[in-house]
């Protein structure tokens, strides 16, 4: 099951690069037995991608991706 996107966050890597942390959204947990409902939320952990000095491209068709953008990107490098 893929997660649902809530946010990314970009901040200064300790390598003069860049940190993308995935934030996602708390994903319906079934649980078994009368006493628990049926249903709770579960927290989906953050994760993070890092990427080095001069990898620039790569964090701009990372962000394309995962904010499904993938054909608008390799669209808009096709025009340079």
């Amino acid at each position: 099951m893929k997660h649902q996107l809530s946010e990314l966050s970009i901040t200064p890597g300790e390598n003069g690069g860049h940190v993308i942390t995935h934030h996602f959204r708390p994903a319906i947990a079934h649980k078994r037995g009368a006493a628990s409902g049926g249903m709770s939320m579960a927290h989906i952990p953050s994760k993070q991608h890092i990427f080095g000095k001069g990898e620039g491209s790569q964090v701009l068709a990372h962000i394309a991706a995962a904010l499904g953008m993938k054909q608008a990107a390799a669209e808009e490098g096709a025009e340079e």
